[in-house]
């Protein structure tokens, strides 16, 4: 499974990325390409980094994707996407929250959050259910 963080505070999105080490020890994958100053080399890394046909139980997270070519590229690999809970960054300007997303904040947030926000672990949870083999969306 490809899992894709976007938005929300650095902070955030590495404690969601903690409790995910926690919760699914060896079974996380960070993929981080920040530092690769173009949109095309991003994706271009990303196709290197992602590998689709992974078993499903690997989880591959993708971390803050920044320009639209990524985002496009994870969508058409299927990636499931998680937006954190608090700020938007002007990313949001020019990709859409699509219906089978998720928003998503770490655990120790939970209870003062809206009931949509899911922990991490109820997102994996959401979006292995919906990537089963033979399952019908």
């Amino acid at each position: 499974m490809i899992m894709v963080l976007m938005g929300g505070s650095y902070d955030d999105r590495e404690a969601v990325i903690r409790d995910l080490m926690q919760l699914y020890k060896g079974r996380i994958q960070c993929v981080n390409v920040a530092n690769i100053p173009s949109p095309e080399a991003r994706v271009e890394r990303l196709q290197l980094e992602i590998k689709p046909n992974r078993p499903f139980r690997v989880i591959t997270v993708v971390n803050n994707p920044g320009s639209v070519e990524e985002v496009n590229e994870l969508r058409r690999v299927g990636a499931c996407f998680a937006h954190v809970y608090g700020t938007l960054f002007s990313i949001y300007d020019h990709v859409t929250v699509e219906r089978h997303d998720v928003q998503i904040a770490p655990i120790p947030h939970r209870r003062a959050l809206p009931s949509h926000v899911l922990t991490p672990e109820e997102a994996v949870s959401e979006f292995m259910l919906r990537g089963r083999p033979g399952q019908v969306a």
